[in-house]
């Protein structure tokens, strides 16, 4: 692990106790959730449709990379069978797991480790086809902290079905909130620690051999 993911590593570590204690926290994570529910149609994947019998024998996967605490499984996780999270932060991927169980999710359904795809060489607990053949791949929140963003691309790429998986990395979420629903000024720390967050909306989408297409220069 270098020392720029181990930074990450030890800051999200740090801030999984107090993650999403906080409402601007909770309206991050709340619109980074409407923004894929809004696009999931968009999106281009063959979701699974529970009240149909025919389809219930089809498993639909889906990789939450950099999973946080899962505001993207809990976005999608209706329209998929099957959830991998990966996440640096151990305590992070502590708080996905107890979120997940007691949303109703057995670990067969929804399970994280934690893990780095983009070290040399990938952990062989990664290396398994738990974590292959993925109908998408979504980056939450995390895409900015990556150390090499084309060689991200590229190795989430590689875990996608080939032709049809997409890779999804909805990003940059608008977080300001408004004098008027705000219920108290922010502190100075307040404000630093929004704007780490805050940018306009943005969601990119491409299908996995476009992402290839596109990374040849990170392999």
């Amino acid at each position: 692990m270098s020392a720029f993911t181990e930074a990450n590593r030890k800051a999200f570590n740090d801030l999984s106790a107090t993650y999403n204690t906080k409402p601007w926290q909770h309206k991050i994570s709340q619109q980074v959730s409407d923004a894929l529910q809004q696009r999931r149609d968009w999106l281009g994947v063959a979701w699974t449709q529970p009240d149909n019998d025919d389809d219930k024998s089809r498993d639909v996967r889906l990789l939450d990379y950099a999973c946080g605490t899962g505001a993207t499984t809990k976005a999608l996780g209706p329209s998929v069978t099957t959830i991998r999270g990966i996440d640096i932060s151990e305590s992070m991927v502590a708080k996905y797991n107890e979120a997940a169980l007691s949303s109703g999710l057995t670990t067969e359904q929804a399970h994280a480790v934690a893990g780095d795809l983009f070290a040399t060489p990938v952990a062989p607990q990664l290396s398994g086809p738990e974590f292959q053949f993925f109908d998408i791949a979504v980056i939450g929140l995390g895409f900015h902290h990556f150390e090499d963003p084309a060689l991200a691309i590229k190795r989430l790429a590689e875990r996608l079905k080939p032709e049809t998986g997409v890779l999804s990395r909805g990003n940059n979420i608008n977080t300001s909130t408004s004098t008027a629903t705000a219920t108290k000024t922010p502190t100075a720390r307040e404000k630093v620690e929004r704007q780490k967050w805050r940018t306009r909306s943005s969601t990119r989408v491409s299908r996995a051999k476009e992402w290839r297409s596109s990374s040849r220069t990170a392999g």
